[in-house]
């Protein structure tokens, strides 16, 4: 059977603190791989000293695909299962019975994504129009030609990382769904929806105060930037999404 390999990306928090490393504590047979992204020091690195994680200090923030490559480099490309998991995702052995049942089943698949839910409803997968993302009520209701997934509970083969490196041009923003466009529209790779839940613990109306907002939306418009101009997509589309979200932040504060 092949193995399955956990990742998770850890952002200023201590290990102890993360909810998807305490749900994966009470799961069995999968190894776990930490890349710290954290800006300060959460004494990370001597906590893990009594766990059996693979730990790996980013020595700060260095983003998604830079944090994921990192621990890539590390792994064989091979037939193994690696899940990319956020800190925030609740996951349960359903996840992981249901991730090994449809991979043996299905072994000409080589990306699996789970069904996402957060306080709204169903998050992943989605479908992908131009530069947004459109929630769905049910999993048929998405295009074949405009299927996408968010990174936490996505699993891949490693085979798929033999040719394939996380664009490093993308620091938070567009991560996952530039890997679904480079790897599955592109390549025309198949992905496979796992008939399990996850929950993520999510929400855009959460105020973290307006400088912090804004600092984030700084981040945002220079990945949406380079994904448009990377896909094809049209500036126009992305300007009106940039007011849109603009204006989303600061009616929070109003």
């Amino acid at each position: 059977m092949d193995n399955i390999i956990v990742l998770v990306v850890l952002y200023n928090k201590h290990i102890q603190d993360s909810l998807t490393l305490k749900s994966l504590s009470k799961i069995t047979n999968i190894n776990i791989y930490i890349a710290d992204n954290s800006t300060a020091d959460y004494n990370n690195a001597k906590t893990n000293q009594n766990t059996a994680y693979h730990y790996i200090n980013m020595r700060g923030n260095k983003g998604l695909s830079k944090a994921y490559n990192c621990i890539l480099d590390k792994l064989e490309k091979n037939n193994d299962i690696l899940c990319f998991f956020d800190d925030d995702t609740i996951v349960s052995s359903d996840y992981f019975d249901t991730l090994r049942e449809f991979t043996k089943q299905y072994e000409y698949i080589n990306i699996f994504a789970p069904i996402v839910e957060d306080v709204k409803g169903i998050i992943s997968p989605c479908i992908l129009d131009g530069i947004q993302g459109k929630r769905i009520k049910k999993i048929m209701d998405i295009p074949k030609n405009k299927i996408s997934a968010i990174n936490s509970g996505l699993a891949v083969r490693l085979k798929v990382f033999m040719n394939y490196r996380y664009d490093e041009n993308l620091f938070l923003d567009y991560v996952d769904h530039s890997f679904i466009k480079d790897v599955i529209q592109n390549d025309k790779t198949m992905l496979c929806v796992l008939p399990t839940i996850i929950k993520q613990s999510f929400s855009d109306t959460e105020k973290l105060g307006i400088k912090t907002d804004l600092k984030r939306f700084k981040s945002f418009k220079k990945d949406i930037t380079y994904f448009c101009k990377k896909h094809e997509i049209s500036m126009w589309k992305k300007i009106l999404f940039l007011q849109k979200r603009r204006l989303e932040i600061f009616s929070k504060y109003i």
